[in-house]
């Protein structure tokens, strides 16, 4: 989020963590005072705040929290400050005094915008647009709400907390962990874990699970769960404000009387579908938050309460460290198959290729003794064979090409003269077969330290495929660009307008051995141009519609010191 706010922001400081008579703070004033004095517009009784401790004030848009000679320190995000603009979620410390700052814009610009998330029909969730304010309901951080559930803080409502619902919850939990040890797919560990919520919390009626896309980025749903089995091609409606907040900000949300509240009228989902308490939390691994769980009641005497939303993030919790082990476990299988087959490709390539170093003079002796002859068919049918070895040839050496552990042989290259050489041996070919080839090269392209020899054969690789995206197509056209962004990464691009590629293939297109081609292609070339380019901390990527074109990029970085220790 931009330092600078919009004017219209409205900015208040909400109690971290957040107890269940936590009211938020609104920042109206010019000026907000904090501190233990009762002239203070903010009055904190206790907690090592000084009688004037602090002050924010709002200027040109921004917020800017400043220590007035405190005793015991201004903290923000844990780093001990004299002035600081605030930004939102900052964490905030008055002394022993937490809050933290929320702020909310008419853009919205520092929340997940809606192309962050996935509206889905039929047995899937839909997020409907309604706003929430989020001031009156409880949250915590989901680390809080995980370390809660595990360690309660003593209360007199805990001490009323049923100990056997306690120790049934706990149960369930330990059963969940034994239940996820076996490697399955994220829908598998997305059930149980919802399966197992309903069996703690009886008054929960429906469940959601969603996991960001790694295509898209998108929250898709991947599980959902229904008390009631008539109702399951029934739609859920989910709050996006609610469910921004728990994404954006990594908190846990129960809401305990959505029904109770003048800021929802008739046509909002929680009063259209009879919604009266909801649990929204995220699931995060390694610090991202990879997708999040919520689930609702229309249950008036039972609403969700906050060990029910303590208990939902330990959950949660369990269910995004399995899913992570079972990614882990399917790249450490895939690796382990990758590295059996670059073995075995490696041994028949050097073989293949001995072979082929073999018969290269007895071809050249061939097509000798073919030039006498007057026999059109020998000639012909000689020209398939001819074509059948070179094949081979190429095949071998994109499969040794591959197997290579890293880019060797870095030498500073000039880009455009290596992309006008490849150019010139293929421009005849492309012609004959009135395909325009289109060069727009940067000028005054400084040298790029890279293996040459690779990248040619990766340009070459690109252009052949899209030679063969433009078969039986009028007016085809490759363009082949170079260019500098304004990052200091050197773009290449190869572009045609030919048949492009389908969404579902586009996935796999660089998997070792993958093909649309079927057997006129191996599956090998873009594996082998994206290991090249990734192994100088470079990246590769496709743009492409059916019945359009395709758009190749390779991006390489800057080139000053050894690439591969450059940031891609």
């Amino acid at each position: 989020m931009e330092n600078r706010l919009n004017e219209t922001a409205r900015a208040s400081l909400l109690p971290h963590p957040a107890q269940e008579d936590s009211e938020s703070i609104p920042l109206t004033n010019a000026e907000t005072t904090v501190g233990r004095a009762p002239s203070n517009t903010v009055h904190l009784t206790h907690g090592g705040v000084s009688r004037s401790h602090a002050v924010i004030s709002r200027k040109n848009g921004q917020f800017i929290l400043r220590d007035l000679g405190s005793r015991n320190g201004t903290f923000v995000n844990s780093q001990r400050i004299q002035q600081a603009v605030l930004k939102h979620s900052d964490k905030i410390l008055f002394g022993k005094r937490g809050f933290m700052f929320s702020v909310e814009t008419e853009s919205a610009a520092d929340l997940p915008t809606d192309k962050d998330i996935a509206s889905v029909e039929g047995d899937t969730v839909t997020i409907n647009p309604e706003e929430l304010e989020l001031s009156n309901l409880l949250s915590h951080s989901a680390e809080t709400a995980i370390s809660n559930f595990f360690e309660p803080v003593s209360s007199e409502a805990d001490e009323a907390q049923p100990t056997l619902q306690a120790h049934k919850r706990l149960s369930c939990l330990y059963q969940l962990s034994e239940n996820l040890r076996a490697p399955r797919d994220p829908e598998d560990i997305l059930e149980k874990g919802l399966g197992l919520i309903f069996e703690a919390l009886p008054s929960a009626k429906r469940a959601a699970a969603m996991l960001r896309s790694d295509a898209s980025g998108l929250l898709e749903v991947r599980a959902v769960k229904y008390r009631d089995t008539d109702r399951e091609a029934a739609v859920i409606p989910v709050s996006r404000t609610v469910l921004r907040r728990v994404v954006a900000d990594r908190v846990a949300i129960v809401s305990q009387d959505a029904q109770d509240d003048d800021r929802f009228d008739g046509t909002d989902s929680f009063v259209v579908e009879d919604i009266n308490s909801f649990v929204c939390v995220p699931l995060i691994k390694h610090d991202q938050v990879i997708g999040a769980i919520y689930l609702d009641t229309d249950d008036h005497l039972n609403p969700f309460a906050q060990n029910d939303m303590e208990f939902t993030a330990a959950v949660a919790n369990e269910l995004a460290l399995s899913i992570d082990n079972c990614r882990l476990q399917r790249e450490a299988i895939k690796n382990e198959k990758i590295s059996a087959i670059g073995l075995t490709v490696t041994h028949l390539a050097h073989n293949i290729k001995n072979l082929l170093t073999i018969n290269r003079s007895a071809v050249d002796m061939m097509e000798e003794q073919l030039c006498t002859s007057a026999d059109e068919n020998v000639k012909k049918n000689w020209q398939l064979v001819r074509q059948g070895f070179d094949r081979i040839a190429d095949l071998t050496a994109d499969m040794l090409d591959y197997t290579q552990s890293s880019p060797d042989n870095l030498q500073p290259v000039d880009v455009n003269a290596a992309v006008v050489a490849e150019y010139e041996l293929f421009k005849e070919s492309l012609t004959s077969e009135d395909i325009e080839v289109e060069l727009n090269l940067a000028p005054d392209l400084p040298p790029w330290r890279m293996n040459e020899t690779l990248l040619q054969r990766a340009i070459l690789n690109l252009v052949v495929n899209a030679k063969d995206a433009l078969k039986e197509r009028q007016n085809g056209r490759i363009r082949i660009s170079t260019e500098v962004d304004d990052t200091s990464r050197l773009l290449i691009r190869v572009e045609d307008n030919g048949c492009g590629i389908g969404k579902g293939a586009l996935n796999d297109i660089f998997e070792l051995f993958y093909t649309t081609k079927g057997m006129d292609g191996s599956g090998v070339g873009l594996s082998m141009i994206k290991k090249f380019v990734e192994g100088m901390g470079g990246t590769v990527s496709v743009v492409s519609h059916v019945d359009v074109g395709s758009v190749f990029t390779l991006g390489f970085p800057g080139s000053k010191g050894d690439p591969r220790q450059a940031q891609p």
